[in-house]
């Protein structure tokens, strides 16, 4: 027993079996006071209690709690406590007597140990512990992130309403009578959104509809022309403007989808058709900050509208799912 450890002061539980003439393994268990399989008699355990006393020997804290597999974790029910503390007197004692020769040599924090003595149990309850963290997290960040705030039902709903025509589209003028049929004529509107035609020349187009055209080309004319029932004050609508093909419905998709461009179509398309269109969001796209940037036709000013695709495609917000008007830029981050 003359030991460095024991001139210095500083005791192990090598120092303690020494002195009681029984196995470090022994110590461990009767000082840790957890469940033995092999029975230890009341003599041996009075003997190893007396030189632990002698000897000023107290277990590191670490080894303590290790061979009781700790305490329960996250409040686990009492009976997953008792059997870890149970399996733990079969396997935590060799691993005490590595924690605590570390703790005798000065380690503040011996974290290897610990870890590769840990029992079976006390893993098992450290990976509930971090699958129930990760759960946790993922439910805050779907739930996070608050649905855009805005009045989609303010926006226009072109599917209802005679057809704006624009630069591109191909127009039938007809002008009625049997003498009219040289004024008869099919244009494609012009990049400065007019068209030209007999006596009258160039007649604006585009911003207009079809009726409203007719009317506008119908009182030109009629300065150079005499219209059947002028006289009676009932003149009736001889002009006509026929779309034969709608080329100005245009819009532009950019960002993380899986194609971009400038896309047309032959009728109105809601902003998820749109998308579906250029293939869907890409796997590094942000989802919930779906944007469409539109131009007022009056005040030419532009403002954003925002989305969540998700809850669009879903169905959970139907509102969201307004029609992309001509012009309108669609941007998914």
């Amino acid at each position: 027993m003359g030991s460095a450890s024991i001139l210095t002061g500083k005791s192990t539980i090598r120092d303690v079996s020494r002195l009681a003439g029984v196995s470090q393994s022994t110590v461990s268990r009767v000082l840790s006071g957890g469940y033995n399989v092999v029975p230890i008699t009341a003599e041996t355990r009075q003997r190893v209690e007396r030189a632990a006393q002698e000897l000023r020997y107290r277990p590191h804290p670490l080894a303590r709690g290790l061979r009781g597999a700790g305490t329960a974790l996250l409040g686990l029910d009492s009976a997953a406590a008792a059997t870890r503390r149970e399996r733990g007197g079969r396997e935590g004692h060799h691993g005490a007597q590595r924690i605590d020769h570390a703790a005798q040599r000065g380690d503040p924090a011996p974290r290897r140990l610990e870890l590769a003595g840990a029992s079976r149990d006390t893993v098992t309850a450290m990976r509930f512990v971090v699958l129930l963290v990760s759960i946790v997290l993922v439910a805050c960040a779907a739930c996070g992130s608050a649905p855009p705030k805005y009045k989609y039902g303010e926006e226009p709903d072109p599917r209802n309403k005679d057809v704006v025509l624009g630069v591109g589209d191909t127009i039938a003028v007809q002008v009625w009578g049997p003498d009219n049929k040289e004024l008869n004529t099919e244009v494609t509107i012009r990049a400065d959104g007019r068209i030209t035609m007999l006596l009258i020349g160039d007649v604006k187009a585009a911003g207009m509809t079809p009726a409203v055209l007719g009317k506008a080309i119908h009182d030109q004319l009629a300065t150079f022309m005499k219209w059947p029932g002028a006289v009676q004050g009932t003149e009736p609508v001889t002009v006509a403007v026929v779309l034969k093909a709608w080329r100005s419905y245009i819009f532009t998709i950019q960002g993380e989808v899986q194609r971009q461009g400038v896309f047309t179509s032959d009728h109105y398309v809601t902003v998820a058709e749109a998308i579906a269109m250029a293939g869907g969001p890409t796997r590094f796209a942000k989802r919930g900050e779906l944007k469409l940037f539109r131009t007022g036709l009056q005040s030419k000013e532009t403002h954003q509208i925002p989305f969540d695709y998700d809850m669009l495609v879903s169905g959970q917000r139907r509102d969201m799912n307004i029609c992309v008007l001509a012009g309108d830029v669609i941007y998914m981050p």
